[in-house]
């Protein structure tokens, strides 16, 4: 591997999120495999921004912002029989929480990306196996 390649894939195992300190969450909505109920990806809604579409693959995590406010924009997101789309913002009770920071850390053989609240809970996207490299991903909140 080349070392421009390594320092990029570094990078996306190191990563800080910036710009939604202090924003407060509206909606988390989780992509899942029906088979192994894994994370595929999830969606962020927080207020006053535009969804945020996150994921790990690969042993790296990435984020972008999906250019869109309204959530009837993201009715097509996942046009297949294996994948259902889960509103977890009940299950976590995350509604109206301030973010502190989002980060992604290297975990093991792979990475997590962590949503820091405010009053010091988490939400992590995570490989269920950290030590086995690109293994299927869940999402917790502590």
């Amino acid at each position: 591997m080349n070392e421009e390649l390594e320092n990029q894939f570094y990078f996306l195992r190191n990563f800080i999120v910036e710009g939604f300190e202090n924003y407060k969450i509206d909606k988390i909505l989780i992509c899942e495999n029906l088979k192994d109920k894994s994370v595929i990806f999830v969606y962020l809604k927080i207020y006053e921004k535009n969804w945020q579409k996150y994921f790990l693959d690969s042993g790296a995590g990435f984020w972008e912002d999906t250019e869109t406010i309204n959530y009837l924009d993201l009715e097509n997101i996942e046009d297949d029989e294996d994948f259902i789309l889960k509103d977890y913002s009940n299950k976590f009770n995350i509604k109206n929480k301030e973010i502190s920071k989002i980060y992604c850390e290297p975990n093991e053989e792979n990475c997590q990306i962590i949503i820091q609240l405010k009053n010091s809970e988490k939400i992590l996207l995570r490989c269920r196996n950290s030590k086995i490299f690109d293994s299927e991903c869940e999402i917790v909140f502590e």
